[in-house]
């Protein structure tokens, strides 16, 4: 697949192999039960685009605003993957994976990152986003042992 369209569609159980999308606009776009392997997503706007159960394999991701995808059953899960740059305010992370991934300058803030796997990945953010996301897991585990 060489371009996609710029009118929103719909992927369901599609995989995308060596795919230049830097860039692209896949605002409301619905991707579900997609793999995405060796492919360039940097830069691409992502306004209120479905991710459900996607797979990123030795991607780039750089600079992507994913805290500005649809929140409904967002499940992302990365490996060996370049997320530079990219944000993930307010995001529910639960349980995903960041598996051998390059995270430098990444934004957590506010994301619920319990049970994430960041096996093989080195983080490295700016000290305030670092603590305000520990903060934030903190403040929710004491909410939990308080039930």
């Amino acid at each position: 697949m060489e371009k996609i369209g710029s009118t929103p569609s719909e992927f369901l159980g599609c995989t995308f192999i060596d795919c230049d999308f830097s860039k692209a606009n896949f605002a409301r776009f619905e991707f579900e039960d997609c793999t995405f392997i060796r492919c360039n997503l940097s830069l691409a706007k992502v306004l209120q685009t479905a991710f459900r159960e996607i797979t990123f394999e030795d991607c780039k991701l750089n600079g992507v605003r994913l805290d500005t995808a649809h929140d409904f059953n967002f499940g992302l899960d990365f490996y060996a993957c370049n997320l530079d740059q990219s944000s993930f305010f307010g995001c529910r992370l639960e349980n995903r994976t960041f598996s051998d991934c390059s995270l430098i300058n990444v934004e957590f803030v506010e994301s619920n990152l319990a049970g994430a796997n960041f096996q093989g990945t080195p983080i490295s953010m700016p000290l305030d986003t670092l603590g305000a996301a520990v903060a934030m897991v903190a403040r929710k585990i004491r909410a939990k042992a308080r039930k």
